[in-house]
């Protein structure tokens, strides 16, 4: 397509963000190198082995995401979350039904967990559970799991959750002593958590960012707190209700708060006696 150029011609290899054609496909390249995956199942995940570079910022039936383990079924890729005894590995994470019943398989959450590899499900029946409470070592979770209970009003946990690593999911469960969030990308939802008398429902730490929490009912005494949020770590707070507690949200006099960092949103108050968030609210 250039003659005149020995650099350009159909083996030559694009140069991203030159705006020529460097090998003759009617395509100049663009600013920034991408690489793509075959997508035939449209999932968003594509073939990890059909990778090409270009410099194109989008080709039709290719993705930027790869990992998908079975690129002819949708409901297979990374992004799904695992179904328990269907014999497949739904989320491509090398692992077959990595789900773990409590208190059919383990009568403990603390087994369920010791046991369980990172991105696993634990699932709790009805009925009540008790975490260790033990100072100075509280119940932990140190792993990248989600645990479920069978719904809020079914599966009561008495014990605080002291979350320790990125990416954990609580949801569908009563949670008496509350929780306190020491890392990133964890989720909250669907629950009903109480708090101590003087104390914190959800507790954001200081390594914490990125928490969601959404669809819960946050609860305590007239004397606590329902999030705390002293290091004004980044965090979504939709459509909960908060009841019975002195303030919804602490920021601890909310220093440098910018609504890039904190969504809070649709969220209903009862029996509140000083409300933080919906200074916040937009909505």
């Amino acid at each position: 397509c250039n003659d005149y150029d020995s650099n350009i011609n159909p083996g030559a290899v694009e140069i991203c963000g030159n705006n020529i054609d460097d090998n003759c496909d009617d395509q100049s390249g663009g600013a920034v190198l991408n690489t793509f995956y075959l997508d035939n199942d449209e999932d968003g995940y594509g073939q990890t082995l059909s990778q090409f570079d270009s410099c194109l910022e989008s080709i039709p039936g290719y993705v930027l995401l790869s990992g998908d383990c079975d690129d002819y079924d949708s409901r297979i890729n990374p992004g799904v979350i695992e179904i328990c005894d269907n014999g497949i590995d739904d989320n491509c994470n090398a692992l077959i039904n990595e789900c773990v019943y409590v208190p059919q398989n383990y009568l403990t959450i603390q087994e369920a967990i010791d046991v369980s590899p990172a991105g696993s499900l634990i699932l709790i029946g009805p009925g009540e559970f008790t975490l260790p409470d033990s100072y100075p070592v509280p119940f932990s979770v140190s792993k990248n799991i989600h645990i479920r209970g069978s719904g809020a009003h079914q599966t009561t946990v008495t014990g605080r959750f002291f979350l320790n690593a990125q990416g954990i999911t609580i949801s569908n469960l009563k949670s008496n002593k509350g929780i306190t969030i020491n890392r990133g990308g964890i989720a909250i939802k669907n629950n009903i958590i109480g708090g101590y008398w003087d104390g914190t429902t959800i507790e954001l730490a200081r390594e914490s960012y990125d928490a969601k929490i959404e669809n819960n009912v946050i609860t305590g005494y007239p004397m606590s707190v329902g999030i705390g949020n002293c290091y004004l770590r980044s965090m979504e707070v939709v459509n909960n209700i908060f009841y019975n507690i002195s303030t919804d949200t602490d920021f601890c006099t909310g220093i440098g708060i910018t609504p890039q960092e904190i969504v809070f949103n649709y969220n209903n108050f009862y029996n509140i006696d000083f409300l933080m968030g919906p200074l916040l609210d937009p909505d």
